[in-house]
């Protein structure tokens, strides 16, 4: 028999959600002939399938340790050492400045992600008793863009960030080096489709997307602009500035010229407003967070614009 005491991160949640969470191996059928058949019990005795779990119940599962393992697979991580760039940390949030030429979630290459760094970071193993919640990043950005990401630390602020994200309360600003004299306020609306792994804008069909952009510098055939994102699509911003003429400096995969030997596009997240927030993340309303911009793309800014 193996026990299971519901903490802060697994309560408020239906009791047959959890244990989908827990053996996340196996089917909804058999989960619910588990309840049914009272081999899985709540606070010692058979319980409805959606009751909602509080602080401190305890679930207990009559299964073999073999049946237990064969459909429950926990998700490993690689621990690290490598430092991160924290600009802003509570009990709830961490908000980390995402370097260039890394992944958010682990790929085919093994390579470190950035859920590693935060995971190990936050010595999860040590610190989290959860059995069905890791820290998650509530939003996400290409291997070669950097710039702010946001994680929850907890399954309270995770479901608060992501409702958040639903209803656009979290405002989302980047800066890029784009070719061309772009010297007025554009408001993009378009629709976006994906094709051979690259976005395509669309006039008539697809997913709605818009962009704003905010002209900051213009120099040498060169533009730094200040996009703000209302929607928030795979490459929103590369295809947009593709569609227009003025493709991201270094963007090969959208028309962008290669000026020097780097090999990435000049794009960084360097904001967040927080609007709109209650309850638990009521604290966080109307705060700023900002990121500094890659040491690369400062020198690539001084060159062109000479400041």
């Amino acid at each position: 028999m193996r026990k299971i005491i519901i903490d802060d991160n697994e309560k408020d949640q239906r009791f047959d959600r959890f244990i989908s969470k827990y053996l996340n191996k196996a089917g909804n059928s058999f989960i619910q002939k588990m309840i049914r058949k009272k081999n899985i019990e709540l606070n010692g005795k058979k319980a409805k399938p959606d009751i909602i779990l509080k602080k401190d119940d305890v679930i207990e599962f009559y299964l073999a340790e073999e049946t237990i393992k064969k459909f429950r697979e926990e998700k490993n991580y690689i621990k690290t050492e490598t430092n991160l760039d924290v600009i802003f940390e509570d009990k709830n949030i961490i908000i980390i400045n995402k370097p260039l030429g890394i992944t958010m979630q682990p790929d085919h290459t093994n390579e470190i992600s950035l859920i590693d760094m935060m995971l190990s970071y936050l010595k999860y193993d040590e610190n989290y008793s959860s059995k069905t919640f890791r820290p998650a990043f509530i939003n996400r950005l290409d291997k070669n863009t950097s710039g702010i990401v946001i994680g929850a630390k907890n399954y309270i602020s995770l479901k608060s960030l992501n409702e958040s994200m639903r209803n656009k309360n979290i405002k989302k600003f980047y800066m890029g080096l784009v070719q061309g004299f772009v010297n007025e306020s554009l408001y993009l609306e378009d629709y976006i489709t994906r094709e051979n792994k690259k976005s395509k804008i669309n006039k008539e069909k697809g997913k709605k997307i818009i962009t704003k952009i905010n002209p900051l510098k213009s120099k040498k055939n060169y533009s730094l602009v200040e996009f703000e994102l209302i929607t928030g699509r795979t490459h929103q911003i590369r295809a947009h500035m593709e569609s227009i003429g003025h493709p991201l400096i270094g963007d090969n995969k959208y028309q962008g010229k290669q000026t020097d030997k780097n090999h990435y596009y000049y794009l960084h997240a360097y904001k967040i407003i927080f609007e709109g927030f209650t309850e638990e993340l009521k604290y966080l309303d109307n705060k700023t967070i900002e990121g500094n911009l890659p040491e690369d793309f400062i020198k690539k800014i001084q060159m062109i614009f000479g400041d």
